[in-house]
């Protein structure tokens, strides 16, 4: 197929870039010359060679090797190509090399789209993609491509964007062990099918979604992930993370992570001041430490199924009632201070709340002081919204100790609760006066369970 140039000529594209010009066949010796002349909708073609120049992108107007969709670097551009257009354009199976600043940059406050596809980002000097544009409908997309950062102190790509980033079926080498992260701090960054070798700090407003990605730093003892956002999507699925000797997640706001694989030799394994929510975690190197300030787990660890979010509690009282039964009267028992509360689903002083639907494991135990003679009867129960249940009946007068304390015991293996059912525990003592005390004394008044199943 030919196609007329502008010139009147013909040609297999209409246009094409060679260094050498007409001479060759081409209808430009420049890529910027080709752009000035071409219009939204045309594709620019370009014949093997270096081309050192610094471009501004076209709205529309798409940049490819000629007869080549591979990124084996037959067609080099070293150099700075902006983009501030509203609209979209292509760049394919080209090498983009920096030039001492970056070899690609999104900037402006337009919804400017680019995708390189095919292509290889070489990082020889400077980072090598920024991404600034202030417009939430900004997009930068990575497809099948390559890159490296051959030098230290740079990064693969800076973004403040309020845009979105996408990294799809890519490598990005770092063959200069380069310790210094790739950032993004706002918008939303997207990783998938991908393997990255340097780290990445996501902090701002940004939104962090990785899949089926691996994100390896362990040979430059980095983290691969830092996290601070505050983006509404900040999830890592079906990933490998490999740090070397330091952490594989560092969280100081929120972040999750599903069905991946984590190694590192650190002692905290996943740290920082934030929320980690995480299940199905398989830890390859030995140490599993999850040192965040909060977690949310349903997390198989080595030879260890630990759920941190499985309703659990263990409370004691630690102020006596004093004189709270012995006349009949049916107390319910005040347990204020909680040892653990894993849930939160114990409310001090006297209810547990089931959040769910289950089967759950409650006991008691309470100590009583002050027993008389004439007190002939005891009874605890753990009442619960469905039903009662009650602990051995028993005399303090024949069974209590020479000092007069007492204890009674109830538990129930298996009780039968509804999500917001609530179970508290009732003494009552009886057939004297109301002299009976519910003892503080360590933490043998106490309520505790946790859901079975």
């Amino acid at each position: 197929m030919t196609v007329q140039t502008n010139d009147g000529k013909f040609a297999t594209a209409k246009f094409i870039v060679d260094t050498n010009g007409i001479s060759a066949g081409a209808t430009h010796s420049t890529i910027a010359s080709a752009l000035s002349d071409a219009s939204s909708g045309e594709t620019i073609f370009i014949k093997p060679g270096t081309y050192t120049e610094d471009l501004t992108l076209k709205a529309g107007v798409n940049l490819a090797s000629f007869g080549s969709e591979s990124n084996n670097g037959q067609v080099e551009i070293v150099g700075k190509c902006t983009a501030t257009f509203a609209g979209s354009c292509a760049i394919t199976g080209i090498r983009l090399t920096t030039n001492s600043d970056f070899c690609l940059a999104v900037t402006g406050a337009s919804a400017t789209i680019v995708t390189l596809k095919n292509c290889f980002i070489n990082c020889s000097n400077n980072t090598g993609i920024s991404f600034t544009s202030s417009s939430s409908s900004a997009y930068l997309s990575i497809i099948d491509c390559s890159g490296d950062t051959t030098t230290t102190l740079i990064a693969f790509f800076s973004c403040s964007s309020a845009g979105t980033f996408d990294i799809f079926s890519s490598v990005i080498k770092n063959s200069g062990g380069s310790t210094t992260a790739n950032t993004f701090s706002a918008g939303s960054l997207s990783v998938k099918f991908s393997r990255i070798f340097s780290a990445i700090n996501a902090s701002g407003t940004s939104s962090v979604d990785f899949k089926h990605t691996e994100l390896s730093t362990a040979a430059i003892n980095t983290t691969p992930i830092t996290y601070s956002g505050s983006g509404s999507n900040r999830r890592i699925i079906n990933c490998t993370l490999l740090a070397g000797t330091a952490s594989a997640i560092s969280v100081s706001t929120n972040l999750e992570a599903y069905q991946s694989h984590v190694s590192s030799s650190n002692a905290s394994v996943i740290a920082g001041v934030g929320g980690f929510s995480y299940a199905d975690l398989t830890f390859i190197n030995g140490s599993d430490n999850i040192s965040t300030t909060s977690s949310d787990g349903r997390l198989t660890r080595p030879g260890i199924i630990r759920s941190e979010h499985q309703p659990a509690f263990l409370a004691r009282e630690s102020t006596a009632m004093v004189n709270a039964t012995g006349d009949g009267t049916a107390v319910t028992v005040n347990f204020q201070t909680e040892i653990f509360d894993q849930n939160g689903d114990f409310t001090p002083n006297t209810t547990f709340t089931a959040p769910f639907t289950g089967i759950y494991n409650l006991f008691s135990n309470i100590t009583t002081t002050t027993n008389g003679a004439g007190h002939t009867e005891g009874r605890v129960l753990i009442i619960t919204s469905n039903r009662s249940y009650l602990g051995a009946l028993c005399s303090p007068a024949a069974c209590r100790a020479a000092s007069g304390d007492f204890a009674y015991n109830v538990s129930v293996s298996s009780a039968d609760m509804d999500a917001a059912d609530t179970a508290t525990v009732e003494l009552t003592v009886s057939n004297s006066t109301k002299t009976v005390t519910i003892n503080n004394t360590s933490s043998n008044t106490c309520f505790g369970g946790h859901l079975v199943c």
